[in-house]
């Protein structure tokens, strides 16, 4: 005759049981956690903040462009930069000779200037900060305003900081 196993014996095995589905459950959360963080969440983006600080200097009787920029990671992931496309912009505005009957915007159509910048760098680390100082001698006349513009490229993005600045 067959003995009956202790109930004892019987509330083990089903704890047991519990426990082992409990784990493949928390294992299965955890990876969906890590998927939606890590592929498909933002934090894993590039992200990058750009600055520039730009003002015109008179030294000699000569006029310059001094310009300061900045690229901080803001991100968690490495960001390459691509050479090719970064660079600092200047356009320039001359001075109208009328005064326009009602306020509007101004165009600023193609750059006068281009100047190539981070060319030792390959890419910005998390939290890293890069930054580069340029000083560019301006025409004795011609432009009164400025706009510089910071273009950084990296593959299929690009990031930009611009500054509009006066030249009295």
């Amino acid at each position: 005759m067959f003995a009956e196993p202790p109930t004892h014996a019987l509330i083990s095995s089903w704890v047991e049981t519990v426990k082992n589905v409990c784990e493949i459950l928390a294992i299965l959360v955890g990876a969906a956690w890590t998927y939606l963080n890590y592929f498909r969440g933002r934090t894993y983006k590039p992200r990058l903040e750009c600055s520039i600080d730009a003002s015109v200097e008179k030294h000699s009787g000569h006029s310059f462009l001094q310009v300061a920029v900045k690229v901080r990671n803001i991100g968690l992931s490495r960001v390459p930069v691509d050479p090719r496309g970064t660079a600092l912009l200047v356009y320039s505005l001359a001075a109208q000779d009328h005064t326009p009957s009602f306020p509007s915007q101004i165009r600023w159509d193609n750059p006068v200037a281009a100047f190539g910048l981070f060319s030792g760098k390959k890419w910005v680390e998390s939290s890293e900060t890069i930054a580069e100082a340029l000083m560019v001698a301006l025409p004795r006349a011609g432009a009164v305003t400025y706009k510089v513009t910071l273009k950084v490229v990296s593959g299929e993005i690009w990031w930009t900081a611009e500054s509009i600045l006066a030249h009295t």
